[in-house]
């Protein structure tokens, strides 16, 4: 059950001071509430593959949010000479309540489908599982046992996750757009931004649980420039960049709010540790076994607001009447993205050797015939540092990002009932694996000590795209007929046509190795799946091609009423759009990888925005 209601009020009172002083002062109050509830309780169980059953681990979520929304902000303008100065302020105040306790009902991960296969003899559905096991032998393990993880979340208030709290944001600014020349514009401006942080009751034994960093040095500066070349604006030459900032998302500061180890208590248990649950028993309570041990979220003490420097040059040239070309070359630099590390871990002590199999051996999934190479990586063992808690994750802003990007672009505007715009971007993205989680997560990186192993291509990275989209009012006025001038007139015709590649990603490793490490993964940390010695993004997954097409006409009934007949079809060529494919290049056996014979097949086709060929027919009257 999903609902989502949403209201707002905008009130805008725009004053002439004077004929060259203008104030626009604005006022909005919104509530957005939202909740989610299941059909059914926990716990949830997942396999690397993507198979995934059970009531899922981020519900119920019976606000998420209920957030109300109070906006104040004035924007002024003066006109002085060759100057246009603006400035203005902001403020908005937005109270936040969450009902959510992620992985509350229980959370089971496993490495395979055998490994779920040797557990589900204990499960009491009236299916015909009697059988499974024998259809998949037991692996070798505790009965009821064979999963990867386990985790559970608590309340320790017994409030099911309700959590409130406010945030204010803060700025203001100024810029002047100065023409020294008639042919030449400048703009220069800069904005100031502040994002308050809401008070924690932190946990006493953690004192980096006790505040959250309000970051208040954020200058913006901006600069722009328009240079009409030739006088007639046939050619003219663009020069922009600035420094912007982004927030710390409200889920982000929920969760340091509560994954204190007091408030929320969330445990990771694996198999071997006293008072794991048997599959698909969940905990009842709190644990209190020697082995569980509550994970802990904190901000840290130089957490800051994401910075993005942008910068763009571009020329832009008319061809012929109503028609332009132009080349734009933008670099943008991010500092200061989220990246959630353990830092509850001494430095490794140990490597751990994996051998990586080319052929496993006949008739067998264990053994490995042929062998294609091995590596070796450190390996997390032993006790945490802090013994009384699992995970301690830390939030910084330490990540950095790059992007470059060249795209031509064609216009042609409206005239003579034919318009038209393409666009070709060639571009590259590059950063240490940023993070766009909205909650946290337990550990990121690879390795939590060497974040620049990360650093790659993208997840973003798109190396090419293309669309080009028109729309075309057949040229009836020529016809002469009246009769046949009234049976094809009004008929206009559009499409969108895009092409793009793949995005990058990983191949993934699949399960842990025996003997297992502090946490799962081929480190023993959890973190990224991906296998070490590979490289992180070295693969391409598939790419879009769609046509979308239009037909409408319409029809004066009168001089003020019009009917319109609409016809769209949708990915007309009927492609089919992976949306997914299975990353898991290799399953853990002991320390020997075996390929997975199923990596990189599909395993998710279409979506809403890329589905099987679609028709729909529409009408509409214009009164």
């Amino acid at each position: 059950s999903d609902d989502v209601s949403a209201e707002s009020v905008i009130a805008r009172w725009n004053g002439i001071v004077k004929p060259t002083f203008l104030s626009e002062l604005r006022f909005q109050y919104g509530r957005d509430f939202e909740f989610e509830l299941p059909n059914g309780p926990g716990p949830s169980a997942s396999v690397t593959n993507g198979i995934t059953f059970g009531m899922p681990n981020f519900l119920p979520r019976p606000a998420y949010p209920d957030e109300k929304r109070l906006q104040f902000s004035q924007n002024l303008s003066w006109l002085h000479g060759r100057h246009s100065v603006r400035f203005g302020w902001d403020v908005t105040r937005v109270n936040d309540q969450i009902i959510n306790l992620f992985s509350g009902g229980g959370v089971y991960s496993f490495s395979t489908l055998n490994d779920i296969a040797s557990d589900c003899a204990n499960l009491a559905f009236p299916l015909p599982l009697k059988n499974c096991q024998a259809l998949n032998p037991p692996q070798s393990g505790i009965a009821g046992k064979h999963y990867t993880s386990f985790r559970q979340d608590f309340d320790a208030l017994g409030a099911a996750g309700a959590t409130q709290f406010q945030t204010w944001d803060g700025a203001g600014y100024i810029e002047d757009s100065f023409r020294p020349v008639p042919r030449l514009t400048l703009n220069m401006g800069l904005r100031w931004e502040i994002q308050s942080m809401p008070a924690l009751k932190g946990n006493p034994d953690l004192p980096a649980t006790n505040k959250i960093n309000t970051d208040r040095n954020n200058f913006g500066p901006r600069f722009g420039l328009a240079w009409d070349v030739s006088g007639r604006q046939r050619t003219v030459v663009r020069v922009g960049g600035g420094i912007y900032y982004g927030r710390i998302q409200n889920a982000t500061l929920a969760n340091l709010i509560t994954n204190n180890g007091v408030r929320f208590k969330s445990y990771t248990l694996t198999p071997t540790l006293a008072g794991s649950p048997v599959f698909p028993n969940v905990l009842a309570d709190i644990p209190t076994a020697s082995g569980a041990k509550s994970d802990v979220v904190f901000a840290s003490p130089t957490l800051a607001n994401p910075m993005i420097y942008q910068s763009e040059v571009a020329i832009e040239h008319e061809l012929i009447r109503d028609f332009t070309v132009s080349a734009i070359y933008m670099l943008n630099r991010g500092q200061r993205m989220p990246v959630f590390i353990d830092t509850n871990l001494f430095p490794a002590s140990q490597n751990a050797t994996y051998t990586v199999c080319a052929v496993p051996q006949v008739g067998s999934s264990t053994t490995c015939g042929s062998v294609a190479r091995t590596f070796s990586v450190p390996f997390f063992t032993g006790a945490r540092p802090n013994t009384n808690y699992g995970f301690m994750t830390e939030v910084d802003t330490v990540v950095n990002t790059w992007y470059h990007g060249l795209v031509i672009q064609a216009r042609k505007r409206f005239s003579h009932g034919f318009q038209m715009q393409a666009g070709f971007t060639y571009s590259k993205a590059q950063d240490d694996d940023q993070n766009s989680t909205t909650f946290t997560t337990a550990n990121t990186p690879l390795n939590p000590f060497s974040l620049k192993n990360d650093y790659s291509l993208s997840d973003f990275d798109q190396r090419k795209r293309f669309t080009m989209s028109g729309v075309w009012e057949l040229p009836t006025h020529n016809i002469k007929s009246d009769g046949l001038r009234k049976v094809v007139d009004g008929f206009q015709l559009s499409g969108i046509l895009t092409l793009a590649d793949g995005r990058p990603y990983s191949g993934g490793a699949s399960g842990s190795p025996s003997p297992a490490g502090l946490q799962s993964g081929l480190l023993g940390v959890a973190g990224s799946g991906r296998v070490p010695d590979v490289g992180r993004n070295t693969f391409t997954g598939p790419g879009a091609n769609t046509v979308d097409l239009r037909l409408a006409r319409e029809i004066k009934i009168r001089e003020r009423v019009r009917w319109q007949l609409i016809m769209e079809a949708f990915n007309v060529a009927n492609r089919v759009e992976v949306t997914g494919i299975n990353t898991t290049q290799y399953n853990v056996r002991n320390t020997v990888l075996f390929p997975n014979t199923s990596f990189q097949s599909v395993s998710a086709a279409g979506t809403n925005l890329f589905g099987p060929r679609q028709i729909q027919l529409g009408t509409r009257v214009t009164f």
